[in-house]
């Protein structure tokens, strides 16, 4: 081989593996740019959700809710709370405990247990009956109001008003959990 080709012959190597390199690493930062673009729309966007019998949308973004939404959110929660047989016990605390914040669920799935023996052992059911509602959008926490019918063996044994207060967690996809359920007294609020 001539020392002239071979000269050039490696120059048009070098400069091909040059091109590719910067076509590379230009491709790899438009990968970056276009990843990160798309991760700031996700974590940005505004979720439109529909808590369930509720017909208009609401807006949750990356971590808080509007007022209506966390208030009809904590009436589902306490929906199946309040709504209680040793029939269905099971099931709500299975919902309630895939509702929970991650945070709040060892707590709250000691809470359930406790009350899913004790409804079974003295066959108790309740109604809730929700009489108002106060939500405080910074702490993302509901103050629930209303009646709660306590049964005995099918007899009705209490109807008495109670307060409930539930708290949530949204995270930064616009996820709500709940972070608490509390029954609470009146010196509690």
């Amino acid at each position: 081989m001539d020392p002239a080709n071979s000269r050039q012959l490696r120059d048009a190597i070098r400069d091909e593996r040059n091109f590719l390199r910067i076509s590379v690493l230009a491709l790899f930062l438009i990968l970056l740019v276009q990843g990160s673009g798309h991760l700031y729309q996700i974590l940005n966007e505004q979720t439109h959700l529909i808590p369930s019998g509720q017909s208009k949308p609401y807006v949750v973004g990356r971590g808080h809710a509007d007022k209506e939404y966390l208030r009809d959110l904590a009436y589902d929660v306490m929906a199946l709370w309040g709504n209680v047989t040793p029939d269905n016990i099971v099931y709500i605390k299975d919902r309630l405990l895939k509702m929970a914040d991650a945070e709040g669920n060892a707590q709250l799935r000691t809470i359930l247990d406790v009350a899913e023996r004790r409804i079974k052992a003295n066959e108790i059911s309740t109604v809730w009956s929700p009489r108002d509602a106060e939500v405080d959008i910074k702490q993302n926490q509901v103050v629930l109001r209303g009646f709660i019918k306590t049964y005995l063996n099918n007899v009705p044994t209490s109807n008495k008003e109670q307060t409930f207060i539930v708290q949530f967690h949204i995270n930064n996809a616009g996820r709500a959990y709940v972070r608490k359920l509390l029954e609470t007294q009146p010196s509690d609020r």
